[in-house]
């Protein structure tokens, strides 16, 4: 049985050569595996053998900083190198949350992450992400409308990908792919994926100590904590309550990731 074959999975197929189509035989060992559940709780893999995963935001629609971190959890628990990418910079100048937008992206600078910021639209600074594709299989995620699609049509220089417009009524992105799709690259040895255009990222169940670890700056604290099943929430001797209060890790990604825990513990009972 072949189970369920994704965008990236590697395959041996045998070819018929009377209709030019052909048969999937076997699927290779995957060397990573992006999933999401369903509403009903079911795991669905999304994609395989990723080796990056770019997190698109942009001025519209608004940054969620639990959205991001919940993919940034998911490429830490499949050893997925994350890249954020603030697509629509031509808007930021004039937008009222600028301040607010440039906050949130220099929290993730400064744990390390890298920020590539740029219009697909304007064509501003694609350069940078064009070297970041190069050799990768590279997954393309984040809220509808943030321009996902229209980055990798951009990168592809061919309209493969139906993009579209922001629904005028919620400002939210109106879902225009619907199924993950990989495309090759021709200037360059390389994959992309894109996945469908999603609002919330869902996590499959984890338990609390491998959700705090894939907060990659918790981890120098953990082992810290005064009791051993710390949920880093209100109790006391908590390393990560204390480095927050002292400005060693950012309050709102404290508050993140006990927001997460509180959506963990409602998908368990």
């Amino acid at each position: 049985h072949l189970g369920i074959v994704v965008p990236g999975d590697h395959v041996i197929w045998q070819m018929d050569l009377e209709d030019n189509t052909g048969v999937v035989l076997t699927v290779q060992p995957r060397t990573s595996l992006l999933s999401r559940p369903d509403a009903r709780g079911a795991v669905h893999a999304v994609a395989a053998n990723v080796d990056q995963i770019f997190i698109v935001i942009a001025p519209t629609p608004a940054p969620n900083q639990t959205t991001i971190d919940r993919y940034l959890i998911a490429a830490e628990t499949e050893n997925i190198q994350p890249i954020i990418v603030l697509n629509k910079e031509d808007l930021l100048a004039n937008d009222p949350q600028r301040e607010h937008i440039l906050n949130l992206v220099g929290q993730y600078k400064k744990i390390g992450l890298t920020i590539l910021t740029l219009s697909a639209t304007k064509k501003q600074h694609l350069s940078s992400l064009h070297a970041q594709l190069a050799n990768k299989i590279s997954v393309f995620v984040g809220q509808s409308g943030v321009g996902k699609s229209s980055l990798i049509a951009e990168i592809l220089q061919q309209p493969l990908i139906r993009t579209g417009e922001l629904s005028s009524s919620s400002q939210q992105g109106q879902h225009t792919t619907t199924t993950a799709r990989l495309y090759h690259l021709d200037a360059q040895p390389g994959s992309v994926i894109d996945s469908p255009g999603i609002r919330e990222f869902p996590l499959w169940p984890l338990d609390p100590s491998t959700l705090a670890y894939g907060f990659i700056e918790f981890r120098p604290f953990l082992q810290d904590c005064k009791y051993r099943n710390c949920l880093h929430t209100i109790e006391p001797g908590c390393a990560l309550l204390k480095a927050s209060a002292n400005g060693s890790i950012s309050n709102a990604r404290l508050l993140s990731y006990q927001k997460i825990l509180a959506t963990m513990k409602d998908q368990t009972k």
